[in-house]
């Protein structure tokens, strides 16, 4: 038995001269590279005597291994890999033989994964590609006297969500105190964070006196 694209050699004994069915080939030895299962015959002859014996090669298909489509993912998160087409499975990273894998590369890889079915094994590749996340911004700290309002603006990023709920790039704010604001910024799937605080300033209570 052999697997799909490999060769195998066969042997014959027992006579002085030999005829193969396979390319009429007269040698003791021959080599094969059958697609599918294939018969083999030969026949033996010694002076006038002669026999005929058959050889089976059982050829197993390939499996037909899958790593999956290539992705990519934000810089820092992680990510599960799932093969199919096994069998078993054996991935270039870390040695790992399950068929799902969780990475978290830091830059572009490709993951390779072999498959293997009744001993005959196929390799495939996934590439997974790094996105940056994106730059968020809140601005600087600010202070405010008691009672006013400010506006804050966020940059760095093509969507905003604050922790006022507002998704707005530009709050308004009126802080009774102190307070800091975290804004998350998104950008082509990723994310971050950045805080701004507003300090509040209480207003001077003046007495002229009577």
């Amino acid at each position: 038995t052999i697997c799909s694209g490999e060769k195998t050699q066969l042997k014959v004994t027992g006579a002085k001269e030999y005829t193969w069915s396979y390319k009429s080939m007269t040698t003791d030895t021959i080599t094969v590279a059958p697609i599918s299962t294939t018969t083999y015959y030969v026949t033996g002859k010694d002076g006038a005597a002669s026999d005929i014996d058959t050889v089976i090669v059982f050829v197993n298909p390939l499996p037909n291994a899958y790593a999956g489509k290539d992705t990519s993912v934000c810089i820092g998160n992680s990510i599960n890999l799932t093969a199919s087409g096994g069998g078993t499975y054996s991935w270039n990273y870390k040695s790992y033989t399950t068929q799902t894998i969780t990475v978290t590369p830091t830059q572009k890889t490709t993951y390779v994964v072999t498959v293997t079915v009744n001993k005959c094994s196929a390799s495939d590749d996934v590439v997974v590609d790094i996105i940056a996340n994106p730059t968020v911004s809140a601005g600087n700290d600010v202070s405010i006297c008691k009672g006013d309002s400010i506006s804050l603006t966020a940059t760095g990023a093509s969507n905003y969500s604050w922790s006022t709920s507002a998704t707005s790039q530009t709050i308004k704010v009126a802080p009774l105190s102190n307070y800091t604001y975290r804004v998350t910024g998104y950008k082509s799937g990723c994310s971050a964070s950045d805080d701004v605080t507003v300090f509040v300033t209480n207003i001077p209570t003046i007495n002229l006196g009577s």
